[in-house]
């Protein structure tokens, strides 16, 4: 494509082109998995965990409309009010714990729905352009969309993670010079990374990610080495008899979830 002048557009003005002339029902998603609002929040980690989610639309069984959605945030804000009720983790027997893991999981859907305040439910008809999704997650801060069709069902959940993908694998050739800049470059490191020692407890980790209000903390070492990540979507390997790890260390929580082997750091440049 060529400017009015008849030189080469931007990588700016093709990329928001690009956007303005690609519709949501283009764009491959995952399928839609709903949580009932009647469920448990115990239901809804496994579904997430199982299913590889970070979060879920919530629909209400009585009426078939969907309240919002389900989200890691959701889940760990209600963690940490449960454990508000702690006076000192560490002091704590198993039993008590595994009580307080039980509140936890038994507690209902319905109660947790955008209890973070940071996963409103910012709806997109079908008819959308990726520049109007793009536009509802940056106003409202979100990471996905949901497109709802007329009758009020949703049709598609389409991701920040959709979005890139899609473009990196269909039009790459469209934004060569966008896509081969780095994230420095790109102006999209405006802030210092929020961390946490691997040797800090887990629940304190948890904490971080609440008070900074981020998704996920980079876990270093006490020199400072980058060895993993700690993210809220953690939770999901969570239940009642395992509510006890939350005690453990940063290091230890993780290897526990994922049976013995420390994930690799997830990193970019």
């Amino acid at each position: 494509q060529k400017s009015m002048s008849g030189g080469p557009l931007s990588p700016r003005t093709t990329l928001r082109h690009l956007l303005q002339t690609t519709y949501v029902e283009d764009v491959p998603c995952d399928a839609i998995v709903t949580i009932r609002a009647d469920q448990t929040v115990g239901d809804a980690l496994k579904i997430l965990h199982q299913r590889n989610l970070a979060s879920a639309p919530v629909q209400d069984p009585s009426t078939g409309n969907y309240v919002g959605l389900c989200d890691a945030l959701d889940l760990l804000q209600l963690m940490l009010q449960v454990l508000a009720e702690s006076k000192d983790l560490l002091d704590e027997d198993l039993e008590t714990l595994k009580f307080r893991g039980k509140v936890f999981v038994g507690e209902s859907v319905a109660k947790v729905v955008d209890l973070s305040r940071r996963n409103p439910f910012c709806p997109v008809p079908p008819q959308s352009t990726l520049y109007d999704v793009l536009e509802q997650i940056l106003s409202h801060a979100v990471h996905r969309v949901p497109v709802v069709n007329e009758e009020g069902e949703i049709i598609k959940v389409v991701s920040q993670r959709a979005v890139t993908m899609f473009i990196r694998d269909t039009h790459a050739h469209r934004v060569p010079e966008a896509l081969a800049r780095t994230v420095k470059e790109l102006n999209l490191c405006t802030f210092d990374p929020v961390t946490v020692e691997g040797s800090d407890l887990a629940v304190n980790g948890f904490y971080q990610i609440v008070e900074n209000v981020v998704t996920g903390l980079a876990v270093l070492n006490s020199d400072g080495t980058l060895l993993c990540n700690l993210s809220a979507a953690d939770l999901g390997g969570i239940d009642a008899e395992r509510f006890g790890l939350l005690r453990l260390s940063v290091l230890d929580f993780l290897t526990e979830l994922h049976n013995g082997v420390l994930p690799q750091p997830i990193t970019c440049t």
